[in-house]
């Protein structure tokens, strides 16, 4: 994540889980390159739309610990005190950490939307040439976002996390 944009400086990729009935349901990959204050805009949209959509859920934001993310966390519980958010320090590489969740995929414990959404196609692509593609940020979003919910299948309360 990257606190001023250009067009050779990352993206910024959210990636929105869902968990119910000892499954995990993606809910939405979002990618754009975001200044930071249009970053902190776009998250806490992300959590009002699903904190409205699935009132009785517990909503947890996930943040990467590295560059910005300390202090996007930061503002965000400063600007939203009700909102739950969570640093992530990854500790493998992206590809490392795709990997490790591929099994939770292969064995259908993620479920895909069954209507194409908007985002499907780029997520897609990536997905299914990773690692050789451009860009990376949407699968590494989806791989932490799912190494942290995967475990959590067996709570009987339903959880949202954005990462």
């Amino acid at each position: 994540m990257n606190i001023i944009s250009t067009i050779t400086n990352a993206f910024s990729a959210c990636s929105v889980i869902g968990i119910k009935n000892q499954k995990l349901y993606l809910l939405q990959i979002y990618r754009e390159r975001l200044e930071f204050p249009a970053l902190c805009k776009k998250i806490s949209e992300l959590h009002e739309e699903y904190k409205t959509k699935y009132p009785s859920a517990l909503i947890t934001t996930l943040i990467e610990d590295a560059s910005s993310g300390p202090s996007l966390a930061q503002q965000l519980q400063y600007e939203h005190r009700d909102m739950k958010v969570t640093l992530v320090k990854p500790d493998t590489d992206k590809i490392t950490r795709l990997e490790s969740v591929s099994s939770y995929i292969e064995n259908g414990l993620i479920l895909f939307p069954a209507d194409v959404a908007n985002w499907w196609q780029d997520f897609s692509s990536e997905l299914f040439t990773f690692p050789n593609t451009t860009f990376k940020d949407q699968c590494d979003a989806f791989s932490q976002c799912l190494h942290v919910a995967a475990p959590i299948v067996t709570k009987p309360a339903p959880h949202v996390f954005v990462f």
